[in-house]
């Protein structure tokens, strides 16, 4: 695994990180991600940075959830699809 040593800058706030260089590109649009809802839940709802991160905490935790729920429906779909093409190759081969 080859590292990359970078700075994220977070609410204000600067954070010196080691990722897999493979994820350096995401990490640094994560920050920039968090960065604008930062933003926006300040403008939205005049709250201070530290509500505001908690507000995106709040979000993004709900739409992980929602991603998780997904990719397991997406698997168990899957499965089914799979166990349904079985079936229909042994039903031709009767």
């Amino acid at each position: 695994m080859n590292v990359a040593t970078l700075k994220v800058i977070i609410a204000g706030r600067e954070f010196p990180l080691t990722v897999d260089e493979n994820t350096h590109d995401e990490v640094l649009q994560a920050a920039e991600s968090i960065n604008q809802k930062i933003q926006q839940h300040q403008q939205q709802f005049k709250v201070d940075v530290k509500d505001a991160l908690a507000m995106c905490a709040l979000e993004f935790a709900t739409l992980n959830s929602q991603l998780q729920k997904s990719t397991q429906e997406w698997h168990q779909a899957q499965t089914e699809i799979d166990a349904l093409h079985f079936a229909l190759q042994s039903a031709e081969n009767i």
